[in-house]
């Protein structure tokens, strides 16, 4: 007949079920270790995410400054600011914005009018159709700094303007898009992890020691000797009431011992002692 598994109330396996869900139940040490551990890990969690943001940011930030960089550079060139004015703007300037685009690692340099038509782009298919995005503040000779969504997706992007003389003649954006950018902050995330791997082992190895420790000086504290001095009230209360228990049989034997005898009228009494009998008459 097949006997199914029975976990019995107090068994082993069920008291160290009981310990590990029931944190009340823990020692001081194994509750310390636990907290210990508990704050390294929001610790350590809180400095990864901080330390990813700030790479995100990094990350942005340098994308920002290397198309703003590209882009200040093309709009000063001398070629740039002649073919703009030119009849035919991109016979000379697409050639060039396809290289510089290639050599700085940038995903479009748009050379543009000041109504933001198009003389370059790496799909040949956009020339002539309008930008997509804010140009008006670099139209009137600011700079634009922007995440915006054109036509080959999200991107950072800069539009600033080119001048002849003090007059905006043109227009250059430079950008980057987002997913280029998350590719780079990606690259930085195995640095990142083992960072945080490396500060998870230290913590939990300090940890280890300080409960270690802990436990050693409550094995060999006070309240140890509390322990012995708990153990030797119990012996005590235990002998004194084994000796309360010897003096009361000892009281209800004497008694009983006490029997009449009568004789021709009269009545003896005898107690007996432990040294010996006592008799008389009345």
């Amino acid at each position: 007949m097949p006997v199914s598994a029975v976990d019995p109330e107090g068994s082993p396996r069920r008291g160290m079920r009981d310990r590990l869900t029931a944190p009340s139940r823990w020692s001081v040490a194994g509750q310390t270790f636990a907290l210990q551990v508990l704050v390294a890990a929001l610790v350590v969690g809180a400095g990864l995410l901080g330390a990813y943001l700030q790479a995100q940011r990094s990350t942005t930030a340098q994308a920002t400054a290397r198309t703003t960089a590209v882009a200040e550079a093309v709009a000063a060139t001398p070629d740039v600011v002649d073919a703009v004015q030119a009849p035919n703007p991109t016979a000379t300037l697409q050639p060039y914005a396809e290289r510089v685009r290639l050599e700085t690692g940038t995903d479009f340099v748009v050379i543009m009018s000041t109504d933001g038509i198009r003389y370059t782009h790496p799909d040949r298919r956009q020339i002539g159709k309008r930008f997509i995005g804010h140009i008006a503040t670099a139209a009137q000779g600011g700079v634009v700094v922007e995440d915006y969504t054109g036509t080959l997706g999200p991107s950072r992007r800069v539009v600033v303007p080119v001048r002849d003389g003090g007059r905006v003649v043109a227009l250059v954006s430079v950008g980057i898009r987002k997913t280029a950018v998350a590719e780079r902050l990606s690259g930085q995330l195995p640095g990142l992890l083992l960072a945080g791997l490396a500060a998870a082992l230290l913590s939990g190895l300090g940890t280890a020691l300080v409960a270690r420790r802990i436990r050693r000086r409550m094995v060999s504290g006070p309240a140890s000797r509390l322990a012995a001095v708990q153990l030797k009230a119990i012996s005590w209360t235990a002998a004194s009431a084994r000796s309360a228990a010897c003096r009361s049989r000892s009281a209800t034997s004497l008694r009983s011992s006490a029997t009449p005898v009568a004789r021709k009228g009269t009545r003896v009494v005898t107690i007996w002692t432990p040294s010996g009998a006592i008799s008389w008459s009345s």
